[in-house]
């Protein structure tokens, strides 16, 4: 019996050892693969982390580049930034220099225009050219003569000074300045009056000498006189008689100082050569109108009676105001 039992542990513990070996013969292949998808997996695991270095280093080289595009994108507009500010600050400066230039200029002209109508007024025949081309200083309501002109009798008399113009010279100067304030200034005036030696400068000057060679013409551009026979021995016409503002002389207003005799030589009436605003001499005087009727009286155009006196109240008191004739000698 015990034999028996013996027998039947030895035939189990067979079968538990074949049984284990069995097992562990099935389950090794498994093991095998399993080692080698272990190792698989391990290489999986190793590329896919070659391939995100990869991946992370390109995108650090992308991400690189696109940060030195932009730092180059910013370094040129950085650039064009700075030129075009010294562009702008050049253009500045310039304008700031030429603006003195401007105001210089506009000084210039403005002195210039004004030296010009000053000297026109005040100074003698030169100054007046260069007022009359240049000043700009004509009237627009003014109308201007015709370009012949080269006789007239002044618009106006010499009030407050009567018989005293400052001398001949001063008398040249009143003809220019009327001339010059009409457009006629390019031409050379001069005042036909005399001078008589019993005054400084103690000499005799004939108006007829005075007054150019001829033709002249009035502002209308009618021909007065051919020359200075024609002009004395016919006369003027008190029909051709015009002021330089194209305007005819009132008969209250006709005498006309001369100083002179009908051939335009000198008399001693010259209101002590044109220096005399008193009455302590007197001037001789011609009528504006004395060949239109009536002409009872009224002799000559240059030569018809003695003032009574040189001041500006007197000569009034007898159908003046000091006017006198004016002639263009060149």
């Amino acid at each position: 019996m015990r034999f028996f039992g013996l027998v039947a542990l030895l035939l189990v513990s067979a079968a538990c050892t074949d049984g284990q070996v069995a097992s562990d013969a099935a389950v090794f292949p498994d093991a095998a693969v399993a080692d080698v998808v272990i190792a698989d997996a391990e290489t999986f695991d190793d590329a896919e982390a070659f391939d995100h270095a990869e991946t992370f280093d390109d995108a650090e080289t992308l991400a690189d580049a696109e940060t030195s595009v932009d730092a180059l994108a910013d370094a040129e507009t950085f650039a064009d930034a700075e030129i075009a500010q010294d562009a702008a600050e050049l253009d500045a400066a310039e304008l700031d220099a030429a603006e003195p230039d401007a105001e210089i200029n506009d000084a210039g002209r403005d002195a210039g225009r004004d030296a010009g109508r000053d000297a026109g007024s005040d100074a003698g025949r030169d100054a007046g050219l260069d007022a009359g081309s240049d000043a700009g200083s004509l009237d627009a309501n003014v109308p201007m003569p015709d370009p012949a002109m080269s006789f007239f009798v002044t618009s106006t008399g010499n009030a407050p000074n009567g018989g005293n113009y400052g001398g001949i010279t001063g008398a040249d100067s009143l003809c220019q300045n009327l001339a010059v304030a009409v457009g006629a200034g390019t031409r050379t005036w001069q005042a036909y009056l005399s001078l008589s030696e019993n005054f400084p400068p103690s000499v005799y000057v004939h108006a007829k000498n005075r007054i150019g060679l001829g033709p002249w013409f009035n502002y209308f551009g009618a021909q007065i006189a051919a020359d200075v026979m024609s002009l004395h021995l016919n006369g003027l016409d008190s029909a051709l008689i015009y002021t330089e503002l194209g305007t005819i002389v009132a008969p209250a207003d006709h005498d006309i100082m001369t100083g002179s005799d009908e051939l335009g030589d000198a008399r001693n009436d010259t209101c002590a050569n044109w220096t005399d605003g008193t009455d302590t001499n007197t001037g001789f005087v011609g009528h504006a109108d004395w060949s239109l009727p009536p002409s009872t009286g009224n002799r000559s155009w240059n030569s018809s009676h003695r003032a009574l006196g040189c001041s500006q109240a007197t000569l009034l008191s007898t159908a003046g105001s000091g006017r006198i004739y004016c002639f263009a000698i060149d």
